[in-house]
């Protein structure tokens, strides 16, 4: 199968709009190909910097009532040293008297964590676009046609999938009051991207049910196939 046949779906929206569901949605209605995510990496990359296990990073980050608070996994500083114990005993406080700022002075959230990982420790090194290459990486090794990709928010990420000349479609959510606060992604910018003949942009409106999002991603997803998608 050549690159060119390949076809990959990219999700951009701000937090918690709903860009796993309609990965998953558009995956199950296709009944092939694969949901993959640039933070697959960035889940492993941050598990072994705060030394914890992938799977206690993705339950505790999965939880949205758990997500953005200060956590004990994710210390900013040594562990073993006197300013974390210090900072330790300030979470506690912090916590009993459900204090934030207390608690988030020597730990992070899971998505700070993410972030911290992602902004400070790996892309200096390796490069912005890092990330975009795991991924590619991923749908180098795959057989599948199809790949969903459920998180997206910075240009060099998905400029990276479209340099290997796959069909990209990127498909933003929008949702009234819904930003990127507090967040380092961003919504991405057709402008950027009018250099590649292989990337579509559309948008999907999810300001009411789950089974009104349902249907467009499956309107979405007869496009997809026709390739016929409008911008």
């Amino acid at each position: 199968m050549s690159e060119k046949q390949k076809t990959v779906v990219i999700f951009n929206a701000p937090p918690n709009v709903g860009k796993d569901v309609s990965a998953n949605y558009m995956h199950s209605y296709f009944r092939t190909g694969q949901c993959i995510a640039f933070k697959d990496a960035l889940y492993e990359d941050t598990a072994k910097y705060f030394n914890v296990s992938i799977k206690d990073l993705t339950e505790y980050h999965a939880d949205r009532s758990l997500k953005e608070n200060p956590s004990l996994l994710f210390a900013k500083y040594q562990r073993e040293s006197l300013k974390q114990y210090f900072f330790s005993l300030l979470y506690v406080i912090g916590a009993l008297i459900n204090n934030r700022y207390l608690m988030s002075l020597g730990y992070y959230s899971s998505r700070e964590a993410l972030i911290f990982v992602s902004e400070s420790v790996v892309k200096p090194v390796k490069g912005k676009d890092y990330y975009g290459k795991k991924l590619v990486e991923k749908i180098e090794d795959s057989s599948e046609r199809f790949y969903f990709v459920s998180d997206s928010g910075y240009f060099e990420e998905a400029s990276s999938v479209a340099d290997k000349g796959y069909n990209v479609y990127i498909a933003q959510l929008m949702r009234s009051g819904a930003t990127f606060e507090g967040d380092s992604r961003s919504l991405l910018n057709k402008d950027d991207f009018k250099e590649y003949s292989n990337i579509k942009f559309c948008q999907i409106d999810n300001n009411s049910s789950l089974d009104d999002l349902y249907n467009s991603i499956v309107d979405l997803s007869y496009d997809v196939v026709l390739g016929e998608v409008k911008e």
